[in-house]
């Protein structure tokens, strides 16, 4: 993805051959996104662990999917509360002095169901804002077994 500038998954295969190869292997009931996120993980805790200092970043991203709603299931509401999508907030990882991107040290992935609500002000994990307390956890445990 990264030396071929593209998640698109035709320009990253190459040839038909392996655009469905790798169609089957997403497709395949065995491959889960949690299985995909912690062999991420993992692989970046393994590349940092030579780091001096690194940097863990994380903010939520939104993945619109309203021009493809008549098409795909399974989606909650996203941004205007009417469009269908889903949220990413992942902890993207870099190293502190070069700036190079050594991966993320976690992703947290949810389909809001229903309107975005205003919940109470008191602590509870439902709240999506926990995600950001989540997510750093999270990452300390990926990174954390750097030997500093």
């Amino acid at each position: 993805m990264v030396s071929k500038q593209t998640v698109c998954l035709r320009q990253l295969a190459g040839s038909r051959a392996r655009e469905v190869q790798y169609g089957r292997w997403l497709a395949n009931d065995k491959v889960t996104p949690a299985q995909l996120i912690v062999s991420a993980c993992a692989r970046t805790g393994a590349i940092a662990a030579g780091r001096r200092h690194v940097l863990a970043i994380q903010d939520t991203t939104e993945l619109n999917h309203q021009a493809h709603a008549g098409r795909v299931s399974g989606l909650g509401t996203v941004g205007n509360g009417r469009d269908v999508g889903m949220f990413l907030h992942p902890l993207l990882v870099v190293d502190a002095s070069d700036g190079a991107c050594l991966g993320l040290a976690h992703i947290h992935h949810w389909i809001r169901t229903g309107k975005a609500s205003r919940l109470p002000e008191t602590p509870d994990r439902r709240q999506e804002s926990y995600r950001w307390l989540d997510v750093a956890e999270a990452g300390k445990n990926c990174l954390s077994k750097r030997p500093w």
